[in-house]
Protein backbone atom coordinates (compact mmCIF):
# COMPACT_ATOMS: atom_id res chain seq x y z
CA UNK A 1 0.00 0.00 0.00
CA UNK A 2 1.38 3.25 -1.16
CA UNK A 3 1.31 6.46 1.50
CA UNK A 4 1.33 9.19 -0.67
CA UNK A 5 -0.16 12.23 0.54
CA UNK A 6 -0.88 15.43 -1.60
CA UNK A 7 1.81 18.36 -1.81
CA UNK A 8 2.57 21.76 -3.05
CA UNK A 9 5.39 23.44 -3.95
CA UNK A 10 5.38 27.10 -4.87
CA UNK A 11 6.86 28.41 -8.31
CA UNK A 12 8.65 31.55 -7.30
CA UNK A 13 12.43 31.60 -6.19
CA UNK A 14 12.20 30.96 -2.30
CA UNK A 15 8.83 29.53 -2.25
CA UNK A 16 9.07 25.54 -1.38
CA UNK A 17 6.70 22.70 0.45
CA UNK A 18 5.98 24.96 3.64
CA UNK A 19 5.87 28.42 1.88
CA UNK A 20 4.18 28.82 -1.51
CA UNK A 21 2.27 31.86 -3.10
CA UNK A 22 -0.31 32.84 -5.57
CA UNK A 23 0.53 29.83 -8.06
CA UNK A 24 1.59 26.58 -7.22
CA UNK A 25 2.37 22.96 -8.15
CA UNK A 26 0.16 19.92 -7.08
CA UNK A 27 1.58 16.64 -6.93
CA UNK A 28 -0.44 13.87 -5.98
CA UNK A 29 1.03 10.28 -5.82
CA UNK A 30 4.53 12.14 -6.48
CA UNK A 31 2.97 13.40 -10.16
CA UNK A 32 2.93 16.65 -11.01
CA UNK A 33 -0.07 17.54 -13.54
CA UNK A 34 -1.87 20.55 -12.27
CA UNK A 35 -1.01 24.01 -10.77
CA UNK A 36 -3.20 25.48 -8.26
CA UNK A 37 -4.09 29.46 -8.04
CA UNK A 38 -5.28 31.08 -4.65
CA UNK A 39 -7.02 33.89 -4.53
CA UNK A 40 -7.58 36.30 -2.12
CA UNK A 41 -11.44 36.55 -1.07
CA UNK A 42 -11.40 40.08 -1.75
CA UNK A 43 -10.03 40.43 -5.32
Amino acid sequence: MSRWYPQVIGLRQGETDKLAGEVVRFFMSGVYEWEIVFMNQND
